[in-house]
């Protein structure tokens, strides 16, 4: 199994992008996957708006207040019971190709 962990804070414009490209890339895998977004904070809709797109294997944890990126990888990370954990910050600053070095 796999683990995506998003570490987000307040990325409403982003996230759905990112998301969408992140399914994307996991439609073609032959592979359990899920998706943890671990919200630090955050006060805008980027909660709503990941929830609107995926509607399976999301696991959402949310920190009340915003405690930085490093708790919130953390916190996901902890959460994971998968074989194989990635992180994606949701500006997809890493290449999804660059993931099946780890994952093909």
């Amino acid at each position: 199994m796999l683990s995506i962990i998003i570490p987000a804070y307040n990325e409403e414009k982003r996230i759905a992008a990112a998301i969408t490209k992140i399914l994307h890339y996991l439609s073609v895998k032959d592979f359990p996957w899920e998706i943890i977004l671990a919200d630090d904070g955050s006060i805008d809709r980027t909660l709503d708006v990941a929830r609107e797109i995926i509607k399976s294997n999301l696991t959402v944890i949310k920190n009340p207040v915003n405690q930085g990126k490093g708790s919130s990888v953390k916190k996901g990370v902890l959460a994971s019971n998968a074989e194989v954990i990635l992180f994606s910050d949701a500006d997809l600053s890493t290449a999804l190709k660059n993931w099946t070095r780890y994952y093909p």
